[in-house]
């Protein structure tokens, strides 16, 4: 029963993996980006480029391809990818603010104002 657990597991994980998880820096990412099928590609292969491993110019350069190519729209992926990222980079930025989550006191004459 256990190894039958441990080899449906490892067939979800390899179905899983990304096509640039085999990329080991941004450049061998960048390469595969320009030679890879575009219509093999996943939602989940942009995010792992965009918020896993932040390899941003590889994402740039399959978005290029993409757009010169019909019935390739990658935008959902990206705009998804994108948000989650904006909303980590916001929570650092809160968290420089040493007064950030604290309530603040309004005076009765700006809140009625």
């Amino acid at each position: 029963m256990l190894r039958c657990l441990v080899l449906l597991l490892h067939a979800y994980l390899a179905a899983s993996a990304s096509v640039f998880a085999s990329a080991t820096d941004e450049a061998a990412a960048k390469v595969l980006a320009e030679t890879v099928d575009l219509k093999t590609l996943a939602s989940s292969d942009l995010t792992f480029l965009i918020k896993d491993k932040h390899w941003l110019s590889a994402a740039h350069a399959l978005l290029s391809r993409a757009q010169k190519t019909q019935g390739v729209d990658f935008s959902a992926p990206v705009r998804s990818a994108v948000s989650q990222v904006r909303k980590e980079l916001d929570d650092l930025i809160r968290a420089l603010d040493k007064k950030y989550g604290e309530a603040s006191q309004v005076s009765p004459a700006f809140q009625w104002a």
